[in-house]
């Protein structure tokens, strides 16, 4: 189980107090889906067995990248519960220069690719590969 900010840390609580005892579990606090957190799901990964679940909680932008990681390490979908607890900040994928800019906004609202400069649309589709919403350029 994993809580990314501390809006997360409640949910977190819950979610520890309804696993049973004989249950194994691990957690882990962190501010952001950052590469020392991503290295603990990583260690995570490779020792998981059949049965072996992750439970992310945490802004939008966090848990979308923690569970695109995850997923590219071989995780799958059912083994995997999201709770966001904030839709403020977005990731945006650029198709034209392949980069991902991190901003405040709202789908539908434009953003500058901290890549090309380039102005993108925020498109409400979410590529789960890349954990980010899809930047559209018209």
């Amino acid at each position: 189980m994993v809580a990314f900010g501390d809006a997360a840390v409640p949910v977190l609580k819950l979610w520890t107090e309804s696993v049973s005892s004989r249950c194994p579990l691990r957690t882990l606090r962190a501010r952001r889906a950052d590469e020392s957190a991503l290295a603990v799901l990583h260690c995570w990964l490779a020792e998981a067995r059949v049965g072996w679940r992750l439970m992310l909680a945490g802004s939008e932008v966090d848990v979308l990248v923690a569970r695109s990681e995850v997923v590219a390490y071989g995780a799958v979908e059912a083994e995997i519960r999201i709770y966001v607890t904030s839709t403020d900040r977005k990731r945006v994928y650029c198709p034209q220069c392949r980069t991902v800019t991190e901003a405040v906004c709202v789908t539908g609202q434009r953003v500058a690719c901290e890549g090309c400069g380039g102005s993108l649309r925020v498109d409400t589709h979410v590529s789960r590969r890349h954990g980010a919403y899809l930047g559209v350029c018209d």
